[in-house]
């Protein structure tokens, strides 16, 4: 490897020298895959040839004590002397294009890139989680209706303004009822006044988490997005249909609870929404509902096919806005084994106190724009959540 005053040329030359422009040009959070493994007979000749286009350098440091000599006594690595030819233009293009194809990067912290006492301020867990952000490839995200509370979507469990605690108006046994198969036979219009109220892209529109998780996408790090929501609004902030998973379903297709029988959508919607009454399936004159995966129902079938690949996959499982108190979907942490693990929550769930396990706490907003700036990104996403935005109101 690379030692003494050799390397710190090296690298010094290699941050700041305007010949190696590419590595300014790398802003913070277009980073390269991570490094590869690099031997020490492949850092030699890199730093063979950056010696011989920086030769007036090397030698104001150190004399060439012999044509054939290739170390120095205290054992660091110097070039021969007949390495020590004019540099020319050609010599600082090889030595670049040696270092892009490795996909060498500046891996100095990135708080170090930052002059703004903002960024020192910043709770450890969050920079930590930019540090593995910023290292990883394969992201398994998991949502929860935690971040959808921005967009005036309540969540299902907060005593006093969850979703469960405000459904007296319709008169149910138990809250959880509004969702079971049993009880939309008997009476439909409890979850169809709901659906009126809560239908995607009428009155809410994607957070700034929602466009993040796009981001995340459009940045190739992005491995699966599984959302435990119903509300459509990772759709909505355009996340790759592909990598999204809605494990408790959606609004986008309704299907008869009959005869199975798929029923046109925009009728539909338009019965629910705009009538405000029971959709009846034209086929058989049963109910027809929203395909939203209700209590007693089996999850989608992708759900299961992606995620025993996924969680082989991913290096990074992040967790938002959720107290996963549901399974199967509450148990993805920990099949996926293998991985960091991250929660941005307001309370701590699940188990995110072991090693290799971090706890962001506070509102997943706040979290991710502070996130976002960290990284560098700032800009990219309050462009992509402005974007995301303006097509849902259209």
């Amino acid at each position: 490897m690379l030692q003494g005053k050799n390397s710190q040329v090296f690298f010094r030359h290699y941050r700041i020298s305007n010949s190696f422009s590419f590595s300014h040009q790398r802003r913070l959070g277009s980073f390269s895959p991570a490094p590869s493994v690099i031997s020490s007979r492949t850092i030699y000749s890199i730093q063979s040839t950056f010696m011989t286009t920086r030769k007036n350098t090397l030698r104001s440091e150190s004399s060439v004590s012999g044509a054939d000599e290739t170390a120095r006594s205290d054992g660091t690595l110097r070039p021969t002397g007949s390495d020590l030819s004019d540099g020319s233009e050609s010599d600082v293009d090889s030595l670049q294009n040696q270092i892009e194809s490795l996909k060498i990067v500046d891996t100095s912290p990135l708080e170090a890139r930052h002059d703004d006492e903002w960024i020192k301020s910043l709770p450890h867990s969050v920079k930590q989680l930019g540090f593995w952000i910023q290292e990883s490839q394969n992201i398994l995200v998991l949502t929860g209706a935690g971040i959808s509370v921005s967009a005036g979507i309540p969540d299902f469990r907060t005593p006093g303004s969850g979703l469960y605690d405000n459904l007296q108006k319709f008169r149910l046994p138990y809250p959880e009822a509004v969702f079971e198969l049993d009880f939309f036979r008997k009476k439909p219009q409890p979850f169809c006044s709901l659906a009126q109220e809560m239908w995607p892209g009428l009155k809410h529109v994607p957070t700034v988490t929602h466009s993040f998780i796009a981001l995340l996408a459009e940045k190739k790090k992005l491995l699966r997005n599984y959302t435990q929501n119903i509300d459509g609004l990772e759709y909505l902030a355009n996340t790759p249909a592909e990598l999204l998973i809605e494990c408790h379903g959606h609004y986008r297709t309704s299907t008869c609870i009959s005869c199975r029988k798929p029923a046109d959508a925009e009728k539909v919607k338009q019965s629910i929404v705009e009538l405000g009454k029971v959709p009846l399936c034209h086929l058989c004159g049963s109910y027809v509902k929203p395909d939203i995966v209700f209590f007693g129902e089996n999850l989608p079938e992708r759900f299961h096919s992606s995620l025993h690949r996924d969680v082989k996959k991913t290096d990074l499982v992040l967790v938002m806005g959720t107290s996963l108190q549901v399974a199967p979907v509450s148990m993805i942490p920990s099949m996926a084994s293998g991985s960091k693990k991250a929660l941005i929550n307001r309370d701590l769930v699940g188990d995110f106190t072991r090693k290799g396990s971090l706890f962001v706490q506070g509102d997943c907003d706040d979290r991710i724009n502070e996130l976002a700036r960290f990284l560098g990104w700032h800009d990219e996403l309050k462009r992509k959540h402005e974007r995301s935005i303006a097509t849902v109101k259209k």
